[in-house]
């Protein structure tokens, strides 16, 4: 039971700068879940009150309910899948709501949804919704009989972005797991220690977190 105890101690502790950084993620996904929600019922009402047609009204409804489930299921804990799953409905939103032209010169918004992809999931993610983005974002020129023109320029710098996001994410996600291992290592030195090794909240008098197994069979 003592060793079960301390093993278990360490697996926390272990895990505690992955729950930390998923901690972070979910309250991300929330505050971009509210957002999209927002506009998706912005542009519901602005199609509503233009009459624009009922294709519309329809789809911004549909990625209404997209967004309130997934910022519902979000609330239950962070997953990758959840997060994909957003960056994939706005960028339908995006392409649904604005005009081929409006795209043109706002094509900044696919460079930071493929940024934030691989913050939300694995680094590889932001290669993934660039290839969507240049994918809804071709589909849309086919589409519109009066576009300006083919952005090839800005597909290149896309591609060029997700490199480098991706290049980012990868490197976060290489700290991050030799800041676990770090602590694994220094747990288990304290562990083996013959010293007497623990950890206190708010100094001496505070609580117990932490007390290496020499501590606890000296103390009883």
């Amino acid at each position: 039971k003592y060793k079960m105890k301390q093993s278990f101690n360490w697996f926390s502790i272990f895990n505690a700068w992955r729950n930390d950084f998923d901690w972070q993620r979910s309250r991300a996904l929330n505050i971009f879940t509210i957002l999209a929600a927002l506009a998706s019922l912005a542009f519901f009402i602005y199609h509503l009150v233009l009459k624009s047609g009922s294709d519309f009204l329809v789809a911004n409804i549909i990625l209404l309910a997209v967004f309130i489930a997934l910022w519902r299921i979000n609330l239950g804990g962070f997953r990758k899948w959840v997060g994909i799953t957003l960056l994939l409905a706005v960028l339908i939103f995006v392409t649904i709501n604005l005009h081929f032209d409006e795209i043109n010169h706002t094509f900044i918004i696919y460079g930071l949804l493929t940024m934030v992809a691989s913050f939300f999931g694995a680094p590889y993610y932001s290669f993934f919704l660039a290839l969507i983005s240049i994918g809804l974002y071709s589909a849309s020129y086919l589409f519109s009989p009066q576009a300006e023109g083919y952005n090839l320029a800005s597909v290149m710098a896309l591609l060029v972005l997700s490199f480098f996001s991706f290049q980012i994410a990868q490197r976060l996600h290489v700290a991050l797991h030799e800041a676990g291992s770090n602590e694994v290592k220094y747990l288990e030195l304290a562990n083996t220690t013959p010293a007497l090794v623990y950890l206190l909240e708010n100094g001496h008098i505070g609580r117990w977190v932490y007390a290496n197994p020499y501590l606890t069979q000296l103390l009883g």
